[in-house]
């Protein structure tokens, strides 16, 4: 896709129009997928791979776009600079989150081919799938965990955080310090089963 192209596919994103988010699916997320392989180099855990990290990278920046960030983006190039590093660091995050000692490190991790201590559903993907179906599938379930919550604060704290806010961003946009959000995202994790 040409620079102008892009440049009219973030124009109508920016206007909501959602065949301008798919235009842009098709022409980056091959190449996402590309960045986070090689930056999980080439682990798989049970509960995310490539596509998944590309995937929350590419809900970051049309969320973002829509929200008013990127305002100054106007090129391929600019756009594809900023998915990277979206990909980049949440691929980095995952690694790290799945890596840490706490976590029992590579007991979660499946190398490529397979680990016989994984169950069989933990990387089910189905190749068939379309990724606008994944990624309804990925919001829908992003919306039913924040609705989980119940409380107002912390839907809007677990918003925020899939949008790709740093503590700092989100403690500041709500008026509190940053330790007020460390202690609501452990509450959130502790609602989701997740470890703190």
């Amino acid at each position: 896709m040409n620079s102008i192209l892009v440049s009219q596919c973030l124009h109508r994103l920016r206007n909501g129009e959602p065949q301008a988010a798919e235009d842009l699916w098709d022409c980056f997320f091959g190449p996402m997928q590309q960045v986070a392989r090689q930056r999980m180099q080439n682990r798989q855990w049970p509960t995310v791979d490539e596509e998944d990290v590309a995937i929350s990278a590419f809900r970051s920046f049309c969320v973002g776009v829509q929200h008013g960030k990127f305002s100054d983006v106007v090129h391929s190039g600019q756009v594809w600079g900023i998915l990277a590093a979206l990909t980049s660091n949440k691929a980095i995050d995952w690694t790290r989150y799945h890596l840490a000692k706490k976590r029992d490190g590579e007991r979660h991790l499946t190398a490529r081919g397979g680990d016989s201590q994984a169950e069989p559903w933990d990387n089910v993907v189905d190749p068939a799938a379309a990724p606008a179906d994944e990624l309804a599938i990925a919001e829908e379930t992003c919306q039913q965990m924040v609705q989980q919550l119940r409380d107002a604060v912390l839907q809007e704290i677990a918003l925020m955080k899939l949008e790709g806010m740093t503590n700092e961003q989100i403690a500041e946009k709500l008026g509190c310090a940053c330790r007020t959000v460390e202690r609501k995202l452990n509450v959130i994790r502790q609602l989701w089963g997740e470890p703190s």
